[in-house]
């Protein structure tokens, strides 16, 4: 690390930038810099080495706040900086955009000289890039990025096409996504030296967290990217190339799946899975199978890939119903009837290959419907028991409040999740009514649960709003009532902060550590399975949803120190 981060250091000249190879202060490569070092952990080289370059590149703009005539430098300068950027400098950005803008809403020319009408894509990338970190996401650019995309074309006057991926990698996640990952990894070993770092880096900002190594650079750009890269990795996000694998062949499959759609559903279903994928950040949505069977080490060998990506996909598919369906049970704004078919549809799926997965001699079939039925009798109890009503903002507390039934309605309608590793299971010579089995699903059931109360301590504001009696609503409206047990009603405006302050001094430590609870009876039932030969993976999930908790008991203690010192 010392030794790169002297690297840095001797790459900067005197008067705070860094040269190209034609030895000449380059804005574009000083400011992409500034960029990642921004995200550095600060230590007084690193500062100092900020403080100067910031100065110099602030000292190129002109009173208009253009930094080059070049348009993807000036976006990247601007970008590099976009802290010390005023307001009237802002509007002045907004004024070269409107300038030279091919059509309203982009694309843009590559120059403020009028006489180029010439539209590149790495200017329009690093234009894209500039609003995004204001927020602002413009269609024509998107589309302008995903057909570069579909074409893998990524051609730019101004700078090489990894580095134009590298600009697309830091704002992008459209649906174009995993297509933009797939691109990469299939060209990353033919790649080498700077190139192949700042894939790397590319990667890594899309979520693929993979390790790599720098030797003996020269160059400060590739070696801060490899910094800025390397200091997001935790040991439990590198996801390894046969992940990566697993994950694309489970993709195939689902366009396999849904190839003789017609386009619209086509394109929902398919942009409905991506979303459930980009959200779990974890990947145990679609690497359950896979993580169980890693866990199995040679007994697993049994299981073939094949299998564990269509476990996989049977897995997503529940995943993403059970989302689609929830919004409608809530009521949700957010809920969009035009894709509620295609929660029939991966319903469909996933229940032909659970029916037909296993010989009907194991049972699998019978416990696989048995299960269902207590997720949908589950989420019958929960629509018609933990529902209030909301009037204006009154918050009607109900006379009986819901009994979760030692929080098993918490975990019935997540139980999906159990389906691929039991099967793996029963494919190793294990049977259903075996104690191993039972260890197993108390694994599931006890994680699930505290991951749920982790959910619901996040949105209980939300949950009221809506009359959503959760787990954690529940425990703090029994607060309120031991502290105000003559109000039949709380006013979501007016006794907000009351609420607030509740919650905080009290309900998030009994949420918590109910949390915890879980999450150590889970790993009481992980150890009862001597037979794993590698239950790291599993241990890891355990290990996640236990830090939400322990988390959320850290904030409530520095609140309680705020509060004290208030006083």
């Amino acid at each position: 690390m010392k030794n790169l981060i002297t690297t840095i250091i001797k790459s900067q000249k005197e008067n705070g930038s860094f040269y190209n190879e034609k030895n000449k202060s380059d804005l574009l490569i000083s400011s992409l810099i500034l960029i990642e070092l921004k995200k550095l952990t600060t230590s007084c080289e690193i500062t100092l080495v900020k403080n100067k370059l910031t100065n110099w590149i602030i000292k190129q703009k002109n009173k208009n706040c253009l930094f080059d005539k070049n348009l993807m430098i000036n976006f990247i300068a601007t970008s590099a900086v976009i802290n010390l950027i005023d307001g009237q400098d802002l509007s002045n950005v907004l004024n070269i955009l409107i300038k030279n803008e091919s059509a309203e809403g982009g694309p843009y020319y590559s120059s403020t000289n009028k006489k180029d009408k010439n539209i590149d894509l790495g200017v329009n990338v690093a234009i894209a890039y500039f609003l995004s970190s204001n927020k602002v996401e413009l269609p024509k650019l998107n589309n302008l990025i995903e057909a570069a995309i579909n074409k893998e074309e990524f051609f730019s006057k101004f700078c090489n096409k990894t580095l134009v991926i590298y600009l697309i990698s830091k704002f992008y996640n459209g649906l174009k996504k995993q297509t933009l990952i797939d691109y990469l990894l299939e060209k990353l070993n033919n790649l080498k030296g700077s190139e192949k770092i700042i894939a790397l880096g590319a990667l890594n900002n899309l979520g693929v967290f993979l390790n790599f190594s720098i030797l003996n650079s020269t160059s400060a750009l590739e070696t801060v990217i490899f910094l800025s890269s390397t200091s997001k990795i935790k040991p439990d996000t590198i996801i390894s190339n046969q992940e990566n694998l697993i994950l694309k062949n489970i993709l195939n499959e689902a366009n396999n799946r849904f190839k003789n759609l017609s386009p619209e559903l086509r394109r929902i279903a398919l942009q409905e899975i991506h979303k459930t994928l980009s959200t779990n950040k974890d990947k145990q949505m679609s690497l359950i199978a896979y993580y169980f069977k890693v866990a199995l080490g040679t007994r697993g060998q049994i299981i073939n890939d094949d299998l564990v990506v269509k476990a996989g996909l049977a897995n997503i598919f529940f995943w993403t119903a059970f989302i689609i369906y929830d919004d409608f049970w809530d009521e949700d704004e957010q809920a969009i009837p035009s894709i509620l078919p295609c929660a029939n549809l991966y319903a469909r799926h996933y229940i032909n290959f659970y029916d037909n997965v296993l010989p009907e001699i194991t049972g699998f079939k019978f416990f696989f419907h048995n299960l269902m039925d207590k997720l949908d009798a589950a989420n019958t109890w929960e629509t018609l028991s933990c529902r209030t009503k909301v009037i204006h903002s009154k918050f009607i507390i109900p006379k009986k409040l819901p009994d979760y039934n030692k929080y098993e309605y918490k975990f019935q309608p997540a139980s999906g999740q159990i389906l691929g590793p039991l099967i793996f299971l029963i494919k190793c010579g294990f049977k259903l009514d075996s104690k191993e089995t039972g260890y197993l699903i108390d694994y599931f059931r006890n994680y699930l649960i505290s991951m749920q109360l982790n959910d619901d301590t996040h949105d209980w504001i939300e949950d009221m709003g809506r009359g959503h009696l959760s787990t954690v609503v529940v425990m703090l409206i029994k607060d309120w009532q031991k502290k105000y047990p003559d109000k039949l009603e709380i006013d979501l405006v007016v006794d907000l902060e009351k609420l607030q302050q509740l919650f905080w001094l009290k309900t998030i430590k009994l949420a918590a550590q109910t949390s915890i609870f879980f999450t150590k009876q889970s790993r009481k039932a992980l150890e009862l399975l001597t037979f794993l030969e590698n239950p790291a993976p599993l241990i890891n999930l355990i290990n996640i949803t236990e830090n939400v908790a322990k988390e959320a008991l850290n904030k409530q203690q520095e609140s309680l120190s705020i509060i004290k010192n208030f006083k």
